[in-house]
Formats: structure tokens, C-alpha cells, sequence
């Protein structure tokens, strides 16, 4: 319930957006046994494959790939070891021999899980087990949910510790249970997708490169660029880097190549409050638009600081 509003902020535009797919240009895997025919050629391109396969050198000397390699060398974006139970639980399902993961179990679990053509639905519901614990069924609860949030958020350089933007989503859907977070995380926040796989295949290939990870392979999930015309524009943003990322995932990747960006087209804090003053700045701009506002807070309710 908004009683008031004591300062708006910005009109920005953002880009069109789609979804492009990796150049599949990788050879046939020799792996024994073989993956099915063009599964992991066209998932996983011939310059990520070289560097999958230094970086599994690098994390596997003796031939092994452990949950414990995984969570010591990448970056603490994901749980790693739970993404090392997926990996063997896929191929194990598609009748490689167990043992652990060999070079070729592992770029072909990449395949069938974090590069596979499931629907939405179905990779949120892989990204949601990767935190669910014991628990598949049940809701993440808010502490897992904004661990997973905040991972893909660092992974994609929304911003460092910047959980104060993703409270909305954590009150909307910590407490649904697997089926329906899974449906509001593919209808909601149509990126998030991309951000895990993207910092996943990310993270992994910056290890064969000898080079610390770049955030994503493509500007396709980053934050949104921020434009402001004045300083006092900017000091006034009540757009964070985080709440900008997390605006972006509801409006799907965005082009491939072409990171997203947002100029603001008024701020109260730099042009006014007067409504004159904002149609000034806004009235006549022909292109789509976000309007960000901040409540008052409520101060019978023990608020310090007012709802954006």
C-alpha cells in the first residue's frame, strides 16, 4: 500500500531483445561411449571445448573431476558441488560407466544440463535444485533463494553484496513450492537462464584460459549500461547496478552483442518534483520506458526507508 510518493526518478530505455545461440563449430567427440550425434557439437563451440579441456587438465591432473576441485578453484557463484552430483546424475542416466568424471562425462553433462534445450521451466527447475538441499519438492525458503539470486547477480556483475534489490522477488516466491517456483521464475525472470548458464561455462573456461572470469561469455545478462546527462543525476539514482540487473532478467536476454543500455531521462533529485517538470523531460520520448519511484516509509510500521 503506497501512502505517498516523495521522489521519482528516472525514465530509461531499454534495447530490444532475443536469444542467439552459440556457433556450433566443434568436431565429434571421441568420448567412450559417444555422445549422441552433433549433442555436444552443437552445444559447446570448438573455442570453449579447447578451453573446457585445459581447464579440466588444470582442475583434474589425475584424470577425475571432484566436487572438491570444482568448489576450491571457481568463484563462490554456485554451489558447486551440487553441480557436480548433476553432472554425474546426468550422464549416468544416459549410460556412461560410473567412476567419476572423465574429460568426456563432463563436457557431455555440461551438455545434457547447463547448455540442453530444455524449456524454461525445466532449467529453472535444474537451477532450483542445485540449492533445494534434501529438500526438491518444498519452497527454497528465502536464505537459498537469495543465495541464488545473489550468485547469478555477482556471476553477471549486477553488483557485489547488493541483496537489498532482489527482497520483492525473495517475498513474492521464497515460499512456493518446487512446481509453481519454477513456473514464476520462467514467466518473472525469463534471463535467468542465461545468467546460470552463461556464468557456469564462464567460470569454467576462464580456468583454460589462465584468466579470471569476465562476468559472462557475451553482454547478453549484464546489468544494463546506466547514462546519466548530470552528477546530480547519478547521486540522486535510485537505480542501483543490482536492481538494474534484476529489471533486465524480467525482460529476457538481450541482444546478442549488445549489452543493454539505459539513459535517464529525468531525476527529482536533479531536474525537480513539480509534475510540470517531469512532463518537461518526459512528454514527447516515443520509446519504452521505466518509471522508478520511492514510497515514503511508513513509519507506524517501523520502516526507515521508504519501498522503490
Amino acid at each position: 500500500r503506497v501512502r505517498s510518493c516523495r521522489r521519482v526518478l528516472g525514465v530509461l530505455r531499454p534495447l530490444a531483445f532475443q536469444y542467439t545461440s552459440p556457433a556450433s563449430t566443434m568436431g565429434a567427440d571421441e568420448s567412450k561411449p559417444a555422445a549422441p550425434p552433433g549433442e555436444v557439437s552443437e552445444r559447446i563451440n570448438s573455442v570453449e571445448l579447447s578451453e573446457l579441456r585445459v581447464a579440466f587438465s588444470t582442475l583434474a591432473p589425475d584424470g577425475a573431476l571432484t566436487a572438491e576441485a570444482l568448489t576450491s578453484a571457481l568463484p563462490p557463484v554456485l554451489p558447486w558441488e551440487e553441480l557436480h552430483r548433476v553432472l554425474l546424475e546426468a550422464v549416468a542416466a544416459r549410460g556412461h560407466p560410473g567412476g567419476g568424471l572423465g574429460f568426456d562425462a563432463f563436457v557431455l553433462g555440461l551438455a545434457l544440463t547447463v547448455r540442453s534445450r530444455q524449456s524454461a521451466r525445466q532449467r529453472m527447475g535444474l537451477l532450483r535444485s542445485l540449492y533445494a538441499g534434501g529438500d526438491r519438492d518444498g519452497p527454497l525458503g528465502a536464505d537459498r533463494l537469495t543465495a541464488l539470486l545473489s550468485g547469478a547477480m555477482r556471476a553477471s556483475g549486477g553488483g557485489e553484496g547488493d541483496d537489498t534489490a532482489l527482497g520483492a522477488a525473495v517475498a513474492d516466491a521464497a515460499e512456493l513450492p518446487a512446481a509453481e517456483w519454477d513456473r514464476w521464475a520462467a514467466d518473472q525472470l525469463p534471463a535467468l537462464g542465461t545468467a546460470f548458464e552463461t556464468s557456469v561455462i564462464e567460470a569454467l573456461c576462464a580456468v583454460g584460459r589462465a584468466g579470471p572470469p569476465s562476468g559472462c561469455l557475451s553482454p547478453m545478462t549484464r546489468p544494463p549500461l546506466l547514462s546519466y546527462q548530470s552528477d546530480a543525476q547519478q547521486e540522486g539514482s535510485l537505480l542501483t547496478p543490482g536492481l538494474a540487473w534484476l529489471c533486465a532478467l524480467t525482460l529476457g536476454p538481450a541482444d546478442a552483442g549488445e549489452p543493454r543500455s539505459w539513459r535517464c531521462l529525468y531525476s527529482s533529485a536533479a531536474q525537480g518534483q513539480a509534475l510540470s517538470r517531469f512532463s518537461t523531460f518526459v512528454g514527447g520520448y516515443t520509446g519504452p520506458t521505466l518509471l522508478v519511484a520511492r514510497c515514503a516509509p511508513l513509519s507506524d510500521k517501523g520502516e526507515e526507508e521508504g519501498v522503490v
